[in-house]
């Protein structure tokens, strides 16, 4: 039977749902763009009062973007809004690509007049992510803290199978996700998060960088970046390559086996194009790589000798001994390899935390562990073993 969706624009088949809503980060743009949306009252539990499909044409002339779905759904719910002024909604958005410049802002503009209203933006792909004017509407869009704003989420495997159950005509036919969904989710999440420049919660941080040498029962890695270029004899930060991503668990976003921080980070520094320049990559990693992630970071920079990799590591993680051979492989493939002391910590704070004018507090026992880890990293590095 068909989705029980009331006043269906547009009906959305398996092969129109598969083909608009890959998310491969780089597609070649599609001028087709889908809209599914829901519209609940604040803090229901209940079935959404409306939920529908709108679908839009995009076309470089169009300058009033009026056939775009997300303007569609702006008309549309403006003149339902008359009828319920005073009901506070949470509406949420599926959509095929990201918004462009003008939608993003006409939406902004709507937000702001319509406090009463919270959007929630689900995207497969991001639309134009690595132009300037793009970036600073979807920064306009959602980063307003004290203000009204959207929430931009990249859709992962629930995404595209609430979609699928709710909005697309399968008789018998279950979702199926492709085979590289998780893989482009994380880098298309990483993207996003640069972008919009996201910040990591201060406990995240805390908990998860303590140095205290044997932790136990954390399984979370987090890995933050920066990226700079040389130019002149001096290395000039490129803030638009800088933020943080973390492990991705077992059957976490469609991940059967997951995947760690540090191949994550592999997975997205082609995306950036570094060549034509040398460059210096520095990772500050809440453990130190595993053996196998160590190796790949270790081709990596034999395979691009213009890329200088510096990584800072909060503790050491060492699989039954195997993590002390990648760890000498990696410094051999000329990889810079340090434990994180107080300047590393305290940078990291400042740079990746939403610490929100909070100066970094130093937790007990950090220079004394930081100065311990030094000492065992530089026996594992001479062959000294422990």
């Amino acid at each position: 039977m068909k989705p029980q969706i009331r006043n269906m624009v547009e009906v959305m088949y398996p092969k129109r749902f598969k083909y608009f809503f890959n998310n491969k980060p780089i597609l070649s743009r599609r001028n087709t763009v889908w809209l599914c949306y829901e519209v609940k009252t604040k803090d229901s539990s209940g079935p959404p009062l409306d939920a529908n499909i709108f679908r839009g044409q995009v076309s470089a002339k169009d300058k009033s973007c009026e056939d775009h779905p997300e303007m569609r759904f702006l008309h549309w719910f403006r003149e339902w809004r008359q009828l319920h002024r005073d009901q506070e909604y949470e509406v949420t958005w599926y959509v095929s690509w990201s918004p462009c410049a003008r939608c993003a802002n006409s939406v902004a503009t709507f937000l702001a007049e319509d406090p009463k209203v919270t959007l929630t933006i689900f995207v497969a792909r991001l639309y134009f992510f690595w132009k300037p004017d793009y970036q600073k509407a979807l920064r306009s869009l959602c980063q307003k803290r004290d203000g009204p704003h959207a929430t931009m989420k990249i859709m992962n495997y629930d995404e595209f199978q609430h979609c699928w159950d709710k909005f697309v005509y399968r008789p018998k036919k279950p979702f199926k996700p492709r085979k590289n969904l998780p893989k482009h989710y994380t880098l298309l999440h990483t993207m996003l998060g640069e972008l919009l420049r996201h910040l990591m919660d201060p406990d995240t941080f805390t908990l998860n960088f303590n140095n205290e040498p044997w932790v136990s029962g954390q399984h979370e890695s987090y890995l933050c970046y920066k990226v700079e270029c040389l130019d002149n004899g001096t290395w000039v930060p490129m803030d638009e390559h800088r933020g943080f991503l973390r492990n991705q668990a077992p059957n976490k976003h469609g991940f059967p086996k997951g995947r760690h921080a540090e191949l994550c980070f592999l997975d997205l520094i082609p995306f950036w194009k570094l060549d034509g320049q040398q460059y210096r990559v520095t990772c500050f990693t809440s453990w130190s790589p595993c053996f196998s992630c160590a190796q790949e970071m270790a081709t990596f920079i034999s395979n691009n000798k213009h890329v200088t990799l510096c990584i800072f590591a909060a503790r050491i993680y060492d699989d039954q001994g195997r993590g002390q051979e990648g760890l000498r492989a990696l410094h051999t493939a000329g990889a810079e390899i340090a434990m994180m002391n107080y300047s590393e910590f305290k940078h990291c704070w400042d740079t990746f935390v939403d610490r929100q004018g909070r100066p970094f507090q130093p937790w007990d026992g950090l220079d004394e562990h930081s100065q311990a880890l030094s000492g065992r990293l530089r026996a594992i590095l001479q062959n000294q073993g422990n």
